[in-house]
């Protein structure tokens, strides 16, 4: 399973780096451990996703790339972040090869240790030589996460 690719059959770990102008706005409690759920709302692929998971994530940042890793997978890869501000925190990766790739993209409203999003995740298959779709599979899953440790996790540190 990939990191923040919930319930996805489909080991993925590419690195991205995060844009330099988004990654200056993205707020400081983004920053830290934590526990997420997610709940799987739609899908045309009952096979591929699994109806709910829950994962850890840490999620930290060293000169312009920030990285979101679970500790209880192994699994790391940088993230490319889109949109940010105070509140709100949107990324996105695209991890694969020539014959299969998935697009992950997640959007959280933050609070001081919790968050509300969706996770939007769309696995292609391609052809042999890589030039054709042959297989499109999609899920939303809404999530939510709770803040371990890091910044502003209950003793404001």
């Amino acid at each position: 399973m990939a990191i923040f690719c919930f319930g996805v059959n489909y080991a993925c770990a590419e690195t991205l780096k995060a844009g330099i102008e988004m990654d200056n706005y993205v707020p400081e409690t983004f920053y830290g451990t934590w526990r997420v759920a997610a709940k799987l709302v739609r899908t045309d692929s009952h096979k591929l996703f699994k109806d709910s998971t829950i994962d850890l994530w840490n999620i930290s940042k060293s000169d312009n790339v920030i990285t979101l890793e679970n500790p209880s997978t192994k699994a790391s890869a940088s993230i490319t972040v889109t949109k940010a501000d105070n509140k709100a925190v949107t990324f996105e990766k695209v991890t694969g090869n020539d014959t299969k790739k998935l697009y992950d993209r997640v959007e959280l409203s933050m609070r001081n240790n919790s968050f509300d999003g969706v996770n939007y995740i769309t696995v292609k298959t391609f052809s042999s030589d890589g030039k054709n779709v042959i297989k499109v599979e999609t899920a939303k899953y809404s999530l939510y996460g709770e803040k371990i440790s890091g910044f502003n996790a209950i003793t404001g540190e």
